[in-house]
């Protein structure tokens, strides 16, 4: 069994509910509900994480803290700097997992901002909440969407003006860029839209969908003869740029390459605007709350395994799989998991 000693601290949080009794939901936490109960109750009954974040989330996780240091007008490479030597021990014993994340990041998060900087799809980051209370971006809320029973908690991103309206912006990274689809099932935007709302913070007009894509660039192959490989390139400007540093080739012997790259950006980096219709809303919330009660009944009691393309990122796959092959699933969980409860309430299933 995991450390006995690291238990919750009252009889209420292990029912997922507040001292008051009120039952306590997130977009993630419906999410996971709704797609694979035995993972909901890992990460909110057990309140167990992997010990080893998976890449994307890692990734994801950079990425959010830069970008949050940038809205709040600090220097977000000192941002990185700093969680590349706090976690440099983790890095290099994880390099087969992480790969070198840091400089991964580094070059994607460069060419990120030079790239925005340059176009008309600059979001205007607006400040969320008012008086002493005000965000410019993470700005957490806690309200009661149905009274005296559930109590939604989480935080939103940022939220920010263009093309003259107003934006939920969501900062997503992915391997590839996700299909419209996705964006219209996505319940997180809806569900935050309706929130801000009832926060008194404003109407906001849609989602802005501010994709990165979250690969490892490729760094262009030097040929034997000198001089750099031409073949196609999935990669950015920046790592072409340091590759021909390092191989002391002039700026004129690559400038095609580079061309390529510089148009090649387009494909790392996408900022989608999509309204909403206020008549969706209410029916999304309807439906949302539907599952929050279904969640307030079955909690701690309903571990349905659902089984499908999404055991392949979800990071509790270890332990159905010691299950059903019959494996001590108690061992499993000594040494891949841990009790952490905020990590835990974090930890999604994450399609990358």
């Amino acid at each position: 069994m995991l450390n006995s000693k690291k238990k919750l601290k009252s009889t209420a949080a292990a029912v997922g509910r507040t001292d008051s009794g009120l039952f306590k939901v997130s977009q993630s936490k419906i999410s996971k509900w709704r797609q694979c109960r035995q993972a909901y109750h890992y990460a909110h009954v057990e309140k167990i994480a992997p010990k080893r974040k998976s890449r994307p989330l890692k990734f994801g996780g950079i990425v959010h803290d830069m970008i949050d240091a940038d809205i709040k007008g600090q220097n977000p490479f000192k941002k990185l700097k700093e969680i590349g030597k706090t976690n440099e021990k983790l890095f290099d014993a994880e390099r087969e997992m992480y790969g070198d994340i840091i400089k991964d990041v580094g070059y994607i998060m460069d060419e990120y901002f030079n790239y925005w900087d340059a176009r008309p799809e600059t979001i205007d980051y607006m400040d969320i909440g008012k008086g002493k209370d005000k965000f410019k971006c993470e700005a957490p809320f806690e309200v009661e969407i149905d009274k005296g029973y559930i109590l939604a908690k989480g935080r939103i991103d940022a939220a920010g003006k263009a093309k003259k309206l107003k934006w939920l912006v969501e900062h997503k990274s992915h391997k590839t860029f996700p299909k419209p689809e996705h964006r219209w099932r996505n319940l997180q935007s809806v569900f935050y839209i309706r929130i801000f709302d009832m926060m008194g913070w404003g109407s906001l007009d849609g989602t802005c969908w501010d994709y990165i894509r979250s690969k490892p660039p490729t760094r262009p192959t030097i040929l034997k003869a000198g001089g750099m490989s031409k073949a196609a390139l999935d990669s950015l400007p920046s790592v072409v740029r340091d590759v021909a540093k390092a191989n002391k080739i002039a700026e004129r012997d690559y400038a095609d390459v580079m061309k390529t790259q510089m148009e090649n950006r387009a494909t790392w980096f996408q900022r989608v605007f999509t309204p909403v219709s206020k008549d969706i809303i209410e029916p999304v919330m309807k439906d949302l709350l539907d599952t929050s009660r279904e969640m307030a009944d079955l909690h701690g009691t309903s571990r349905t395994k659902t089984f499908g393309r999404h055991c392949e990122w979800c990071g509790y796959a270890k332990l159905c799989a010691a299950e059903l092959q019959g494996h001590d699933v108690e061992f499993v969980k000594e040494r891949e998991y841990e009790f952490n409860e905020y990590e835990a309430e974090k930890e999604e299933l994450v399609e990358d």
